[in-house]
């Protein structure tokens, strides 16, 4: 079987996005069509919304993985204000060294074929490009058909 690893902020149990459905229904769907599939995402302690039933969705064979995070509005802001440094390119720039850390685990003890990140947020896709560069894949963009990252 083919491996598939998804980095995303909007997966189930977050609900203020449609954006979790676009990741949900892939993850729910790629199985019956011979991939194994791991989603490296956010503790549930990131979410301001949350659907249990979304949770719910997601079939047994996927493999979530849930890391710290640190978000910069939340976590160091000042009286509601942050430097916007610390929040490149976004606010949850934060999430980015565990979750490489933990991609590379998944990498090491399981090898994967794809690296698919969605956005918002762009820090999810600095993951995946991380990720990428660890282990010598080619980046492609779907407004592209050249690879970006070698």
């Amino acid at each position: 079987m083919k491996h598939a690893l998804f980095i995303a902020y909007h997966y189930p149990p977050e609900s203020s996005s449609s954006g979790v459905l676009r990741t949900l229904k892939h993850t729910r769907y790629l199985g019956r069509f011979g991939w194994r599939v791991t989603v490296l995402t956010l503790d549930r302690g990131a979410y301001e919304e949350t659907d249990p039933k979304l949770e719910e969705q997601i079939p047994e064979d996927v493999r979530v993985i849930r890391t710290r995070f640190i978000d910069v509005k939340r976590h160091l802001a000042i009286r509601g204000r942050y430097p916007s440094v610390f929040a490149t390119p976004d606010r949850w720039i934060g999430w980015w060294p565990w979750a490489v850390a933990a991609g590379r685990r998944v990498m090491k003890d399981d090898p994967v074929n794809v690296i698919y990140s969605t956005s918002p947020h762009a820090t999810a896709h600095l993951i995946g490009l991380s990720l990428a560069h660890r282990v010598g894949v080619s980046c492609r963009s779907p407004a592209t058909s050249a690879g970006s990252c070698r």
